[in-house]
């Protein structure tokens, strides 16, 4: 038997890539409905089986966005009128003051650390020295466009002053970052 329940999320669940998380475990549950925020955090109107709304609420628990944090899940039953929905869908943000929460600070571990990601222009890099707190004791992020001018010194031994303008522009600088 189809029945429909309202079920209010709570805690840090707007901004976190929430309603998409509930978008997807309801079409994996094979519930319908909506899902929006509010004022009061996430308010999901799903319409299926006692057996499969139950999964639903436990999927949630287990499966939220790594950046959520549940506080409280409460669960009505819905009294509204009209058809059940055909599909579950992500509806805009009702009125009233939508509040997205805080994450807690990220504590990195003591130590220092590099990290890397390869772009299209080159390899940007992270460099970080913690001491525990939440504020790191340094931080630097090196961009892959300035680097390639380190060998801007050797290129141009031996050749003109003209010849500098054309190769400084064949090594593919940016501009955005030249004052760094």
């Amino acid at each position: 038997m189809i029945t429909g329940e309202c079920i209010r999320v709570t805690g840090i669940v707007q901004g976190v890539g929430f309603r998409p998380a509930v978008w997807r475990l309801a079409g994996e549950c094979g519930v319908t409905g909506r899902v929006w925020n509010d004022a009061g955090g996430v308010l999901i109107h799903a319409w299926g089986s006692r057996e499969s709304l139950d999964v639903l609420v436990r999927r949630l628990r287990d499966e939220q966005p790594p950046l959520s944090r549940i506080e409280s899940i409460t669960r009505s039953p819905l009294v509204e009128a009209g058809a059940t929905p055909a599909v579950f869908e992500i509806v805009a943000s009702r009125e009233g003051e939508v509040r997205t929460r805080v994450h807690p600070a990220f504590k990195p571990p003591q130590g220092e650390a590099y990290g890397r990601l390869e772009g299209p222009k080159g390899e940007l890099g992270f460099y970080l020295v913690s001491d525990g707190s939440p504020k790191p004791y340094r931080f630097k992020v090196r961009a892959p466009t300035l680097i390639n001018l380190t060998v801007l010194r050797d290129l141009v031994v031996g050749w003109k002053l003209a010849d500098a303008i054309v190769t400084f522009g064949s090594i593919d600088i940016c501009m955005g970052e030249v004052d760094r």
